[in-house]
């Protein structure tokens, strides 16, 4: 796992409630309020899915939007990220730094 994986984990870990142990290349979360996001682990940047949500004060705007029969990451599953699996849409989000990241998991937590 990468070095900006391994941060981003800890923000997630500090911020949500893991769902499951991680796998070799997903943790899933969840925020208190009930979203999901799941986290690539093997990645050089942080990538992440989330559940869809208004954009509407986004601190930056999902790299794609998945429709719930879109087919994508295969170790999206029930275990990690139920609610993130294929059969649900979902926002893919991409960040070069943890401290984007943290602004935007800041955000996400908050909504429900």
């Amino acid at each position: 796992m990468s070095q900006i994986a391994q941060q981003a984990e800890r923000l997630c870990a500090e911020n949500f409630t893991r769902i499951a142990p991680p796998s070799k290349y997903i943790a899933g979360f969840s925020s208190r309020l009930g979203r999901q996001l799941a986290l690539e682990l093997n990645r050089q940047a942080i990538y992440c899915w989330s559940q869809p949500v208004p954009l509407t004060d986004a601190p930056t705007s999902p790299i794609r939007t998945y429709a719930e029969n879109k087919s994508r990451n295969s170790n999206l599953n029930g275990k990690n990220s139920p609610n993130l699996v294929f059969g649900r849409p979902a926002h893919y989000w991409k960040f070069e730094d943890t401290s984007s990241f943290q602004t935007f998991l800041n955000w996400y937590g908050q909504l429900s």
